[in-house]
This record gives structure tokens, C-alpha cells and sequence, in this order.
């Protein structure tokens, strides 16, 4: 029999997983429907444009969440990552947000460890900057700075407090959180 208190953090990760991705792949089957009506009824031009310019945009954020998630929560082992691939990685996660990203002083190459505390680090600021902004990614090989610029952002009390480490993840959005404290 499965313990799932022991398994809680698969559990709370995979149900992030499923919600980050929720959204792309739910553009990519209204794109398909918009396809098919538009097939359907003989529309013109523009209306298929629209709908393969959904399924595109949709297909690229689904596929570079899964990136993400592969390279800051998978097995990497103990490679270096060469900075720019990092950065890339970042850069296609943002890519359809209003976040800046300011890259600075990282390193040509990082161990793994700090290679993926680096890309959940950035993952963990997307929640936050989501109303756009700046994140500033700083960092070495002893230390990982990401700091966001904006006006207006939203942390929520629980995520606050699991990057503190003063609560344990008990919900999907303060895993990540927790995993970055």
C-alpha cells in the first residue's frame, strides 16, 4: 500500500505540473476547434490564421513548461549546464508573460545543483510576477540570487512563509516555494 504522506511532495509537484499545463493545452484544443469550424463552415483566411497562430503559441508554452520542469525538477545528474541554455530556458518560460528578464554575472557554467535551485528560483518568481516586471537573475557558485522589480505583485501569505521555511508544502502552490527555501 502507498503511503501518501510520504509521497505528499509527487503528489503536490505532479498536481502543479498538471496545473501549469492546464492552460497551454487547453489553448491548443480550442485552437483545434477554431481549426475545425473553420474548416467546417469555409471561413476565410483570417480565421485560419487565428487558429494555427493558437495552436502555435499553445504548443510553444506547453513544450517549454515541460522543459522547464524536466531541467529544474528532473534527473540531470552531476553535468554542468552551460549559463545560456539556462538563460534560454527562462527566457521560452517567460516568453508569452510580461516579465523582463535580466540576466547578470552568472557564471559560463554551473554545477547541477545550483543549475536547477537557479531555474525553480525563476520558476518560483514567475508566480509572483504576475502582473510582469523585471527578474534579475545574479549568481555564482555559492549563491543564487533572483530578485523581481514591479510595482504590483502578488505573494501569497503561504508561499511567503514556505520560502521562509516556517510551514511544510501542503498545497501545490507552496511547493515550489518550499523546494526553493
Amino acid at each position: 500500500m502507498v503511503d501518501y504522506k510520504k509521497n505528499n511532495t509527487i503528489s503536490l509537484m505532479v498536481t502543479k505540473l498538471c496545473h501549469d499545463l492546464a492552460g497551454p493545452l487547453g489553448g491548443l484544443t480550442n485552437g483545434l476547434d477554431y481549426l475545425e469550424e473553420s474548416l467546417s463552415d469555409n471561413a476565410d483566411g483570417d480565421m485560419l490564421a487565428q487558429s494555427v497562430d493558437l495552436l502555435k503559441l499553445s504548443a510553444g508554452e506547453a513544450a517549454a513548461r515541460l522543459k522547464f520542469f524536466r531541467q529544474a525538477y528532473g534527473v540531470v545528474g552531476d553535468r554542468a549546464l552551460e549559463a545560456e541554455q539556462a538563460r534560454q530556458i527562462v527566457e521560452d518560460l517567460i516568453a508569452q508573460t510580461k516579465i523582463k528578464l535580466i540576466w547578470q554575472s552568472v557564471p559560463a557554467a554551473l554545477p547541477a545543483p545550483h543549475y536547477q535551485m537557479l531555474l525553480q528560483a525563476c520558476g518560483l518568481m514567475t508566480t509572483v510576477l504576475i502582473y510582469g516586471g523585471d527578474m534579475e537573475v545574479i549568481a555564482d557558485n555559492k549563491e543564487i540570487n533572483i530578485i523581481g522589480r514591479h510595482t504590483k505583485y502578488h505573494l501569497e501569505p503561504s508561499v511567503e512563509q514556505a520560502i521562509a521555511g516556517s510551514i511544510l508544502a501542503d498545497e501545490p502552490r507552496t511547493i515550489q516555494a518550499a523546494l526553493c527555501a
